[in-house]
């Protein structure tokens, strides 16, 4: 008759036969199940932590990340929505010498000013090359800024010139409106819209590092959303016959580039500020 110090180690020796049968998977296969995770994991910290060094390098607090990004999002749906319906009020805001048409002016000539200010600062760092180079960004966004409102056409009542108003789609006081000139200015919103969204990935990803002066051209990621709204609007342009909506939505994409334009200037001021 057993005992029950007997039964006891009977029903234990049972227990491990049982649990002992159950398949494992081997070590090889249970390392390549975990490697996509870890990957993961590893590939979210490096990302992450790229992103605050960069907004750290930038003297960008943690407060206006979230707001940068969405500042030129947030109005896209509305404007797009009147656009699509051709709603007055769409036409009331994009008309020439409207609201966005003004505030890209305005949003130009800060740009103008803290990029000269960038330039100054370089100049005093003797970064010569920088200084110019800077220099001429500021001289264009001038530029840009009168072609934006005719030179002031329209406020002063100035007259087309007979020769300009033949070539001159629009019989503006501009020459961004002369079919040669106007295929220029759209490659170059396009390139700079590139510019804005391609490279600041490129340096998060440790590329232009070891560029002297590399980091101060290249935008913050944290203003990517300012260049990826133009960028969009041409790529999708580019597919389609555009509508004359479509037309006039462009004052909005170009509103995007503008602001970030000068809201990197400004950040360049800060940052050279900081470290001088």
């Amino acid at each position: 008759m057993l005992t029950d110090h007997r039964i006891c180690y009977l029903a234990a020796a049972e227990r491990h036969s049982v649990t002992s049968t159950k398949p494992s998977a081997p070590p090889g296969l249970e390392r390549t199940l975990q490697q996509p995770h870890a990957m993961a994991v590893r590939l979210r910290s490096t990302v992450v932590s790229r992103l605050a060094d960069n907004r750290k390098a930038w003297l960008i607090p943690h407060r206006w990340a979230a707001p940068l990004l969405l500042i030129p999002l947030v109005p896209l749906p509305i404007l797009a929505l009147g656009g699509h319906l051709e709603h007055p009020w769409f036409y009331a805001v994009t008309v020439e010498d409207g609201i966005v048409e003004w505030v890209q002016f305005v949003a130009l000539i800060a740009g103008a000013v803290v990029w000269g200010i960038v330039a100054i600062r370089w100049h005093r760092l003797r970064q010569h090359v920088m200084a110019v180079l800077i220099m001429m960004v500021a001289l264009m966004a001038v530029v840009v800024a009168g072609e934006e409102i005719s030179w002031g056409q329209r406020v002063l009542g100035w007259t087309t010139p007979a020769e300009l108003d033949a070539i001159n789609h629009q019989g503006e006081l501009n020459f961004h409106n002369i079919s040669s000139i106007e295929f220029v200015t759209r490659i170059g919103q396009f390139g700079a819209s590139a510019f804005g969204v391609v490279l600041p990935l490129l340096a998060l990803g440790g590329r232009f590092a070891s560029r002297i002066g590399a980091a101060y051209l290249i935008p913050p990621v944290g203003l990517i959303s300012f260049f990826l709204v133009p960028l969009a609007y041409w790529v999708i342009r580019i597919q389609m016959d555009p509508a004359r909506a479509m037309l006039r939505f462009s004052e909005v994409p170009e509103l995007s580039l503008y602001a970030g334009f000068a809201i990197f200037g400004w950040l360049s001021v800060r940052r050279l500020t900081e470290t001088a």
